[in-house]
């Protein structure tokens, strides 16, 4: 947590500008530490993604006990989009729970615009995956960022999260 604020200051980010992912597994630790970062977390206005949901570590109940914002599609679900009508059914129900909780999503393992496209049709928030990039080791993604934040800002400019 203390590197975490430290980034924070460092890159002259604003907490919600970083997202904090912890996997479904971690997310039923019962620690006393990781619960008092989770509240940290919370408290300091870091938004909190559970990683890899859905892949039967945790049950749907573990929504209403962590303070997340965003649910991310694990990419074993996204795979067989948009043909697979199971496939197809699960990604739907889990984009309309979240959505209806006030949560984004964020699908994993996006790697063809079939895929994409299905997830936009559907109000899926965000996307990660070979069809937007490679993924970056910590200290590139810092840089990216540290160059970002020296660009002109368009504060009335949306993003959708698939730019």
């Amino acid at each position: 947590m203390e590197w975490i604020l430290q980034i924070l200051q460092q890159y002259k980010l604003k907490p919600a500008q970083m997202t904090i992912e912890i996997s479904e597994k971690e997310a039923l630790i019962q620690d006393t530490q990781f619960g008092s970062n989770l509240q940290r977390m919370e408290q300091a206005g870091l938004p909190l993604a559970i990683d890899d949901f859905g892949t039967g570590y945790a049950n749907i109940s573990h929504l209403l006990d962590l303070p997340a914002s965003t649910v991310k599609l694990d990419k074993r679900f996204v795979d067989k989009l948009p043909f697979d009508k199971h496939s197809v059914a699960l990604v739907r129900a889990i984009i309309t729970m979240a959505s209806s909780m006030g949560m984004r999503t964020i699908a994993e393992g996006v790697e063809r615009t079939d895929q994409l496209e299905f997830l936009r049709d559907n109000g899926c928030d965000a996307y990660q995956g070979y069809l937007a990039g490679l993924a970056q080791p910590a200290e590139n993604a810092l840089h990216l960022v540290s160059i970002w934040r020296s660009l002109p800002q368009q504060p009335d400019k949306e993003t959708d999260g698939y730019n």
